[in-house]
């Protein structure tokens, strides 16, 4: 589980750990641009050295961000793949009905 974090307006946040190496060892920093408090930041793994530099009011859910498992994406490939050859066989396809698959 991650730690939680101010975000600015004082909501709380989960930190994720870091999404290249899995690490809790994470540092959240903050920039001031134009003269104004946390405008930008960033968050730092101490492990694997990998970061996310952006606006501050972006920063946290641009580190939580995270891609598809491999699972996640064997089925998607799967449904695509269904879906293709369903419409060479001339067979209408609705986003729906893909949806609804998943």
């Amino acid at each position: 589980m991650g730690r939680y974090v101010t975000k600015i307006g004082g909501l709380l946040m989960e930190l994720l750990p870091c999404p290249f190496c899995g690490s809790d060892d994470v540092e959240e920093g903050y920039t001031c641009i134009y003269g104004k408090e946390h405008q930008s930041g960033s968050i730092d793994c101490n492990q694997c050295g990998g970061s996310v530099y952006t606006l501050s009011d972006r920063l946290i859910s641009a580190w939580n961000k995270r891609t598809y498992s491999t699972k996640e994406k064997e089925s998607l490939h799967k449904l695509i793949s269904r879906a293709l050859v369903d419409i060479e066989e001339g067979k209408t396809v609705s986003v729906d009905d893909l949806l609804e698959k998943l």
